[in-house]
């Protein structure tokens, strides 16, 4: 059986529906239980689709129903949920809704098209413990996604979790390769950060003589978002810091600093010995390590350049330290909090570190 409402405009209230003659019919259209909106199907109430959290309403609200061209808006007394449908074909009557006795829910937005809310399964993933390169497409083919069918998939990063990377060349998060009409929700209550950048070594006098510092390594980069997604950010998602830049110097028996690592967990520049570098520090989660001291391991020689202090979340290494007329090197760029901007709908912004793409 298929219930019918005809709405007047784009953005309306429903009236309850009323369906006596159904035994336990209820008033409503729309239900939420937890994340999910709830269908009447003459019968029974039945997941339509999951729906993220947009706003507050308030408790005179409760029940309301809003359609704006094609998204369907819930209140619940407390928050208000947002949900698009999967566009199914064309329709003659704008802001018509449907329900059918399968619970599907339909409705005809302003622009002439039908969407559906149940032609897709729901997905819901939570990452609670540190993950590194973390791949949302292949999470849902291993709850039992098909890999070719529009999905709904919901991931939940929980309160105190790291997802990171493993490489400045890789990504902390993946979302690509889901089809046109899918639903990607993220509520991100963690940390999602990009590899640091690597210190850079310093010089060594003796094998390289008068030789400025090298730059530190460039941070990785936090979310690739190939796909389109919202997201909720009630955390920190951020690119790796830069690598701190070496020591520069000329002269022999002398050893220059390497640099820091950058925040994101970067490696620290290396140490080999007198006349070489001294180690930096790696970074932390948070901050970038101290770079390595310059030291002088023979009477006749005098200090290098210090290496530079890695890049904090989202931030540029710094340099190291000159000597002699050497330069130090330039501390490396930071990595971006997301590549494919333009594909994310930043429902609560939250706190973003570093670059943009």
């Amino acid at each position: 059986m298929i219930f019918r409402l005809a709405l007047a405009a784009a953005v309306v209230v429903l009236a309850p529906l009323v369906a006596a003659q159904e035994a336990g019919a209820q008033d409503r259209v729309l239900q939420r239980s937890g994340n999910s909106l709830q269908v009447w199907n003459g019968s029974a109430w039945s997941v339509a689709a999951r729906s993220p959290a947009i706003g507050t309403c308030a408790a005179a609200e409760t029940g309301r129903t809003d359609v704006v061209s094609d998204d369907v808006r819930y209140c619940d007394g407390a928050s208000r949920w947002s949900m698009r449908g999967l566009d199914i074909g064309a329709c003659a009557t704008p802001s018509q809704i449907g329900v059918s006795a399968t619970t599907e829910l339909s409705f005809c937005s302003s622009n002439g098209r039908l969407y559906s809310m149940e032609r897709f399964p729901a997905i819901s993933l939570t990452i609670a413990a540190n993950t590194a390169d973390y791949n949302l497409n292949t999470a849902a083919r291993n709850a039992g996604w098909n890999g070719t069918s529009p999905v709904s998939v919901l991931l939940t990063v929980n309160s105190g979790v790291e997802v990171t990377a493993s490489t400045t060349a890789t990504y902390a998060m993946t979302v690509s390769g889901f089809p046109a009409g899918s639903s990607i929700e993220i509520v991100n209550r963690g940390t999602i950060i990009g590899k640091g950048g690597t210190g850079a070594k310093g010089t060594n006098g003796q094998v390289n003589g008068c030789t400025a510092g090298s730059p530190g390594g460039t941070g990785g980069n936090a979310l690739n978002a190939a796909s389109p997604l919202s997201m909720q950010n009630y955390g920190t998602i951020a690119g790796g810091g830069g690598g701190g830049g070496g020591g520069g110097m000329c002269r022999l028996y002398t050893s220059t600093g390497s640099g820091g690592g950058g925040a994101g967990y970067g490696l620290r520049g290396p140490n080999d010995g007198c006349g070489g570098a001294t180690a930096g520090q790696p970074g932390t989660l948070t901050t970038g390590g101290a770079g390595g001291p310059s030291t002088s391991c023979h009477s006749a020689g005098g200090g290098g350049g210090a290496g530079g202090a890695g890049g904090n979340q989202g931030l540029a290494g710094n340099a190291g330290g000159s000597a002699d007329g050497r330069a130090g090197g330039a501390g490396g760029a930071p990595g971006s909090y997301v590549v494919g901007n333009a594909n994310v709908t930043w429902v609560v912004p939250g706190t973003r570190l570093g670059g943009v793409q």
